[in-house]
């Protein structure tokens, strides 16, 4: 770490049943934080300049269903003459039916609420709130040898009363060959613009 800035994680583990537990993660980042080694949990890229906790609860019900939902606050200091605080908040519902070795549906709905500060080159702009809303749904279906999954999601923005809407189609065939081979082929379609952009490989909150 550079000039003596320190990072703090502390983490809570409570399982209540075989069923149901719990995590809480608080996490404090100095400014000037550097990491050499690894990156943090952390709302942005860089480990550094950020207050916050994460919590999920996850429950197993009847054998085939599984719930999951997760809650990120944060908050990190702008460099501008006032130092201003930007605060933001994610959460993300997951529900997922699976029969043994036959099918699975998933449902995820994911919402997050930023206060984000536009760069401008000459003067200093207000801070705007972003909101987004991400809905997924996935059908996957299993045989002996391939496995089917079909995914439709969508997403929406909502910054400074402007509305942008995009979506992500896809469909997945997984062979698994003898001997340990496995072949992916994917076919999507997509249209979504940066603000409502939908990930296709990771989670609308990290880790969750």
């Amino acid at each position: 770490t550079l000039f003596r800035s320190m990072a703090h994680m502390y983490g809570l583990n409570h399982t209540f049943s075989s069923y149901v537990n719990m995590n809480v993660l608080f996490r404090a980042y100095d400014n000037n934080f550097e990491s050499f080694s690894s990156k943090g949990f952390s709302e942005q890229s860089a480990t550094g300049n950020e207050l916050g906790m994460y919590t999920d609860f996850r429950a197993y019900v009847g054998g085939n269903h599984s719930i999951t939902l997760a809650h990120d606050r944060f908050a990190t200091q702008y460099a501008n003459v006032r130092n201003e605080i930007m605060r933001g908040h994610e959460s993300l519902l997951t529900w997922e039916y699976t029969k043994y070795n036959t099918y699975s549906f998933r449902s995820k709905t994911a919402y997050s609420r930023k206060q984000k500060q536009i760069e401008h080159l000459y003067y200093k702009t207000p801070a705007v709130i972003t909101k987004n809303i991400k809905q997924e749904y996935r059908l996957s279906v299993f045989f002996q040898a391939f496995e089917f999954r079909s995914t439709l999601s969508g997403g929406l923005s909502i910054q400074d009363s402007v509305r942008e809407s995009g979506y992500y189609i896809g469909n997945d065939i997984i062979f698994r060959i003898p001997q340990k081979t496995t072949c992916y082929f994917r076919y999507a379609r997509f249209n979504a613009p940066y603000n409502a952009r939908i990930y296709v490989y990771q989670n609308a909150i990290r880790y969750a």
